[in-house]
């Protein structure tokens, strides 16, 4: 091999480890955490409620970013409130209601004043007007909500504080839809599989509870009904361990969700790139995620007014960035350490036995 060339070689490879390691220490600063080893959940949920509280221009900037997201989500649940309505009079069997009334030869007459059909029409028509909303309006605007949170997120991130964010650039600069919509859609699908599991769970308990009741007809029924209430058990035991164990894989698996929407707002990955980014981050703080989402379910359970969804749902994406940015950090401090110890090996200052 020519030296030139090869010392050419060296010299662009002593480059790139210098970048990596620039990048690495940039990750590490914007973190303000003593030692990213240490990185803990409590600590992510404590730094964003502080980033997001210490300074009233970033409040306001996530506040209007999101409030027209906030504004449908209002008329929205108003639409849904009527159509549980709408549905609940379809499903459940209603008492008609008649009035009294006398034909020409003075006999009385019942007429019924309930209309079967026009309680049908009235809720197909409300479903139906709610499936484009919840399917394409509702999606959309909360994807381009999120988009700018998480852009003004990370820019308050990375100039260490509030008062540096330039308000017009951060409400003007350019904001890529196509990649984070892309990964949406992924992370819609495999969420909705999570979700068709449920409903699979509790649907193939109300069948085996059900059809159960005609299974022991030729027994006494004192019997029957001894039968049933172990079936019964048996079947809320198993369904409740099905349930449990999706809703602890929805928790495991939500964090990595996330992370690849705030992949690709920052990184321009897409789609499966961005899930698979977002994998691999995570492999090194996996419980820090899922605690995360912990606390983020119970703070949601806990929360009654509006606003009060508003700012956990704020203070939500500027823990997403902090956890990017830790379980980032957290990879590339490994990949050094590995790099650090194969050299070392290499060059035989490590005695392998």
């Amino acid at each position: 091999m020519d030296p030139r060339f090869k010392q050419a070689l060296l010299q662009s490879q002593e480059e790139g480890e210098e970048i990596q390691q620039l990048e690495f220490r940039n990750e590490r600063q914007r973190l303000k955490f003593l030692n990213v080893k240490q990185l803990k959940s409590f600590e992510i949920l404590k730094s964003a409620v502080k980033n997001f509280t210490s300074n009233t221009k970033f409040m306001s900037f996530m506040i209007l970013s999101i409030l027209p997201f906030f504004s449908f989500i209002v008329f929205f649940e108003i639409q849904i409130s009527e159509a549980t309505d709408a549905i609940l009079r379809f499903l459940v069997p209603f008492s008609m209601s008649y009035d009294i009334g006398f034909d020409s030869d003075e006999n009385i007459s019942l007429f019924s004043t309930t209309d079967e059909n026009e309680s049908k029409r009235e809720t197909f028509r409300i479903v139906f007007e709610l499936v484009p909303f919840y399917l394409i309006f509702l999606p959309l605007l909360e994807l381009f909500s999120l988009t700018i949170v998480i852009n003004i997120s990370a820019k308050v991130v990375d100039a260490g504080n509030t008062e540096s964010a330039n308000l017009k650039e951060t409400f003007y600069q350019k904001n890529n839809f196509k990649g984070p919509f892309i990964t949406s859609l992924w992370v819609q699908l495999f969420s909705a599989s999570n979700l068709f599991g449920l409903i699979w769970a509790v649907a193939n308990h109300s069948i085996i509870t059900t059809g159960f009741d005609y299974s022991f007809s030729d027994y006494r029924y004192d019997s029957v009904i001894q039968n049933n209430i172990y079936v019964n058990i048996l079947s809320i035991l198993f369904h409740t361990l099905i349930a449990l164990a999706l809703l602890y894989k929805y928790l495991d698996w939500s964090a990595l969700w996330n992370m690849a929407i705030v992949i690709s707002v920052l990184e321009g990955e897409t789609g499966l790139d961005a899930l698979e980014i977002s994998a691999y981050y995570r492999k090194h703080c996996k419980r820090t995620g899922f605690q995360f989402d912990a606390y983020i379910l119970c703070i949601y359970c806990c929360s009654e007014a509006a606003h009060s969804a508003s700012q956990n749902v704020l203070v939500k994406w500027v823990t997403m960035v902090l956890y990017f940015y830790g379980c980032k950090a957290q990879a590339m401090s490994k990949k050094f350490d590995d790099e650090e110890v194969g050299q070392a090996m290499k060059d035989g200052d490590i005695c392998t036995v």
